[in-house]
């Protein structure tokens, strides 16, 4: 946003810079999430509050476009219990509102799958592309739409060149992004694109990587993935089986990323709420037993993980790295270079947010206008972790 065309759309990884001369990109993922943001933060201003906010349009987004599909194949009371199950669970209350490529991804892969059910082809292309343009797991639409158009015959809702076209999309937005990536960096494999793509996809063992996915299913999602799985064994419904099929693509092919970032489980949400909804709502007919065996449900969840998501509530790893690139930024002008020194060695903060934060680049340098002490800036020598 600051940069304007200057940038050629690339995104630019070091901030506080004056001109393009020294811009860093980075081509970890698409364009059009930060285009996203810096549309709110134009409209809002740049603040954290407007970064919230967008997270919480597409949150919103996203739970009404599930409600629309769920009330359209299962009725009112399947759709209901659904989004209660979604809204309940520690995913959504904290994650919901963090400003990361998922929140956005999972409003157009929604309304992707949405319109695939109901035959509207150019729609369903357009959100697949949205998709494809915010993050790399867009991508997996088109591979849970085949799946899906392959298994499942009578519910073929497009032509086999239709389904073919939609891979001729994908496979030329990413020619586009290389092609973009080559015009802005010299390579089709710049701004870290080849190095992210190996670390994401590095190899973990197994039976550790199985486990701390189990583990990490049960605190976020807890009771509905039980019922999930059951509520896909005994209806072996075609849309659960669509939601399924895209959310297990990211960890079977990323598995570094999955094992390092418990928030990627997010692609899971609506195989796992829906399939737990389809179960209770079949199992229980009568709307006021129906409703007790929800509510005791959600206050399992509640009394279980209230704990933990109060925590996560609280949670404020980065808050002296907040504090410090506030403080740099109001204490030195955009043309100091500044040096940071801490009484103990030891000391850690995280320089992505002390950078965001002070709007200045980093970078080691010889020489420096300005030397602040941590404890000049009332900051604890050691980080609260």
């Amino acid at each position: 946003m600051r940069y304007g065309w200057e940038s050629r759309l690339g995104m630019v990884e070091n901030v506080g810079l004056t001109s393009s001369d020294s811009f860093t990109f980075t081509f970890h993922y698409p364009p059009l999430f930060p285009l996203i943001w810096a549309l709110f933060w134009k409209v809002f201003g740049v603040n954290e509050w407007s970064a919230r906010l967008m997270a919480v349009v597409f949150s919103l987004g996203s739970i009404c476009v599930f409600y629309k599909i769920i009330d359209k194949y299962f009725g009112v009371k399947t759709a209901i219990v659904t989004c209660l199950f979604w809204i309940f669970t520690p995913m959504f209350v904290y994650y919901g509102k963090m400003p990361v490529h998922e929140i956005p991804l999972m409003f157009f892969v929604l309304l992707a799958f949405y319109f695939y059910l109901i035959n509207r082809y150019p729609l369903t292309a357009i959100c697949s592309g949205c998709a494809m343009l915010i993050t790399w797991p867009g991508y997996f639409i088109i591979p849970a739409i085949t799946a899906h158009w392959v298994v499942f015959r009578k519910f073929r809702h497009f032509k086999l060149k239709q389904i073919m076209m939609l891979w001729v999309i994908a496979i030329g937005l990413f020619g586009l992004f290389l092609t973009h990536n080559y015009l802005v960096t010299g390579s089709i494999v710049g701004g870290g694109v080849r190095e992210i793509f190996l670390l994401r996809v590095g190899e973990v063992a197994l039976v550790p990587y199985l486990s701390i996915l189990v583990r990490w299913m049960w605190t976020y999602y807890f009771l509905l993935v039980p019922l999930a799985i059951l509520g896909l064994i005994f209806t072996r419904n075609h849309i659960l089986f669509l939601f399924l099929a895209y959310a297990i693509v990211y960890p079977i092919i990323f598995r570094d990323a999955s094992f390092r970032h418990d928030y990627l489980l997010i692609y899971f949400f609506p195989w796992v709420t829906l399939g737990a909804a389809i179960l209770t709502t079949r199992i229980i007919k009568r709307d006021n037993f129906l409703a007790i065996l929800v509510v005791a449900i959600l206050m399992f969840t509640i009394i279980f993980r209230g704990k933990f998501i109060l925590a996560l509530l609280d949670s404020n790893i980065y808050k002296e790295s907040v504090k410090l690139g506030k403080y740099v930024n109001s204490n030195s002008s955009p043309t100091e270079k500044v040096l940071i020194l801490a009484d103990d060695p030891n000391v850690g903060f995280d320089g992505w947010f002390v950078s965001f934060y002070a709007d200045r680049a980093t970078g080691a340098t010889s020489s420096f206008s300005t030397v602040f002490s941590y404890k000049q800036l009332g900051l604890k020598d050691q980080m609260g972790r």
